[in-house]
């Protein structure tokens, strides 16, 4: 978590000497440690370290707010692929959501009450891709991430509205 430069060194008499510390926090928390300066004809020194890790221990290997599928006939089912990476200490659950505008919204409970559901369908893939409001679904769509592992992510699109979705 910590490191010294330099690891020994000479201070003369009255002199002083800059010991350049590093931390790199592996995790989103505080980390703390002694470093200990033994004094050769001295009282040795234990000065204290702390540092605060911040920010996400979640790295993926893409730009998640802007995945390419490039030009795609319509209807037509593509995916892709993408890597997660936990560097982090602790687990950690991903959780993909849809999210719709409030028009979008009042539009697909309007056309649900014209819409036969068949309730065997409901879960599955098919029926979610077939999905007019969802032309993307990310699979799997719960993981529990372990410590320094990754996973790989496919993300599935159709639709059959013509345009840039």
């Amino acid at each position: 978590m910590f490191f010294v430069e330099e690891k020994e060194g000479r201070v003369e008499k009255k002199g002083t000497q800059i010991v350049k510390v590093f931390c790199s926090p592996d995790e989103a928390q505080k980390f703390s440690d002694t470093l200990m300066v033994n004094v050769k004809h001295g009282t040795d020194l234990e000065i204290p370290l702390r540092c605060f890790g911040i920010g996400n221990t979640i790295t993926p290997d893409i730009n998640l707010s802007d995945i390419k599928f490039g030009d795609q006939y319509t209807s037509a089912e593509v995916e892709t692929e993408f890597f997660i990476a936990n560097k982090g200490r602790k687990a950690v659950k991903i959780s993909w959501q849809r999210v719709l505008d409030a028009e979008q919204i009042e539009r697909y409970f309007k056309s649900m009450k014209s819409v036969d559901i068949d309730k065997n369908k409901l879960k599955s893939k098919k029926f979610e891709m077939e999905d007019p409001f969802f032309a993307f679904k990310i699979y799997p769509e719960t993981f529990t991430l372990e410590p320094r592992t990754g996973i790989h992510f496919t993300v599935y699109a159709k639709s059959a509205k013509q345009g840039l979705l």
